[in-house]
């Protein structure tokens, strides 16, 4: 998992690379969907700023836990890990 907002295109883009066209759970039509989707739109995925700004308007916050671990939380769960 990203552990900051920032980092969630990187996990996108890693997963829709290395991950999706290998899964076995995927469903063999909605890989061959996929792939196809994926050829058609090679460089659509977004940028940066806009999943960070995504996961942001969804109330994503970055937050530094113990120990000063970085992790993303959703906002209205920052007070129980402050706890």
């Amino acid at each position: 998992y990203p552990s900051t907002l920032k980092k969630i295109y990187n996990c996108v883009t890693m997963m829709i690379h290395d991950h999706f066209s290998r899964c076995q759970e995927i469903p063999e039509g909605m890989q061959i969907a996929f792939n196809e989707k994926r050829r058609q739109s090679a460089h659509s995925i977004g940028s940066k700023k806009y999943w960070e700004e995504s996961a942001s308007f969804l109330g994503m916050v970055n937050f530094t836990g113990s120990y000063g671990r970085a992790m993303i939380v959703y906002s209205q769960d920052v007070t129980s890990f402050q706890a």
